[in-house]
């Protein structure tokens, strides 16, 4: 039968491992050539190659419409979100995230490069999510043309006198637009589908809650029996951050969900479009999260080679502390 004691100091040493070491020879030189080097000029020339094709295309595509088309005659009213509120509020909340969860895993070590290397790499990779998504968001708009709910209110057509129905007409048939809002609200009435706030919204926070739920329930697992060895007070304090996580979690995702449905209330998408750019964010932050997370051993390795303290064989190359 195994000592208690000896078992508890185990658990002690295994949960002192799991913090981040001190930042040793490591240098803010360091912290940067440890950096995912690959991924990052990936991703620029990809923005770079989206960006082109945006402007390449530059007009939306063309649609027929007809005047008295139910689901494009709503008022044009103004955002009741603006764009700036649906990026910079789930980014924010990143940035939280992030910085929480590394924080957390210092421990109060001096390990402050170390931590700041992590939360380069993951704030890095989410921001590249964000773009990346933008610009294909953008490149749909172009592509599809789709107009949006309030585009009569912003193109103001003379309905003729007598009305004649007819189906299958092409887009050079269309009303002309006699006294348009401005010449920009006009082109923007062809931006229906995918809904851009709908996607910045949850690229953001499906990212920053699939760091979250692989910091609170995934990093540093232990098992029951280790859980059962440690003090009352502990086990209160560990229910009560899972608790609080959870919470903050779903907090992100009420605000996004909030964004997508705003979009639809203010006649700026339709159901579909914003249910298509919440799929298309949910897609690139799991797809962004998922390698950032994979990729973070190599960061960490890198980061401990800079420090001079690498370690073959250990989880993330340092040694352990003492």
């Amino acid at each position: 039968m195994r000592d208690p004691r000896q078992l508890s100091l185990q658990i002690s040493d295994r949960e002192e491992t799991s913090k981040v070491r001190g930042d040793g020879h490591l240098t803010w030189a360091g912290v940067l050539r440890a950096q995912d080097w690959g991924t990052i000029i990936l991703n620029v020339l990809l923005i770079i190659a989206l960006i082109i094709t945006v402007r390449v295309a530059d007009e939306p595509r063309q649609r027929p419409f007809s005047l008295y088309d139910a689901t494009i005659s709503y008022p044009h009213n103004p955002d009741s979100i603006p764009y700036w509120v649906a990026v910079l509020v789930p980014f924010l909340c990143l940035l939280i995230s992030i910085a929480a969860g590394e924080a957390w895993r210092v421990g109060g070590r001096p390990g402050v490069k170390r931590a700041t290397a992590s939360i380069l790499h993951l704030v890095l990779d989410g921001i590249f999510a964000f773009v990346v998504t933008a610009q294909v968001t953008q490149v749909g708009k172009v592509l599809v043309g789709r107009l949006r709910p309030d585009f009569l209110a912003r193109c103001n057509p003379t309905a003729p006198a007598q009305l004649t129905v007819q189906w299958g007409l092409a887009a050079s048939a269309n009303p002309a637009c006699d006294s348009p809002l401005t010449a920009d609200e006009l082109r923007d009435g062809h931006y229906s589908f995918p809904s851009g706030h709908s996607s910045t919204a949850f690229v953001f926070a499906v990212y920053s809650v699939g760091y979250g739920i692989w910091v609170l329930y995934h990093r540093d697992r232990v098992t029951r029996l280790e859980v059962m060895r440690r003090g009352v007070g502990h086990r209160l304090t560990d229910a009560l951050v899972a608790a609080l996580g959870l919470l903050w979690l779903l907090a992100q995702l009420s605000f996004a969900w909030g964004v997508a449905i705003s979009r639809v209330i203010d006649y700026r998408h339709h159901p579909a479009d914003v249910v298509g750019g919440a799929l298309l964010g949910t897609s690139f932050a799991v797809l962004y999260i998922t390698r950032c997370v994979g990729r973070l051993a190599y960061v960490t390795t890198a980061i401990a080679i800079e420090a001079g303290d690498f370690v073959p064989g250990s989880d993330d190359g340092a040694p352990p502390t003492p």
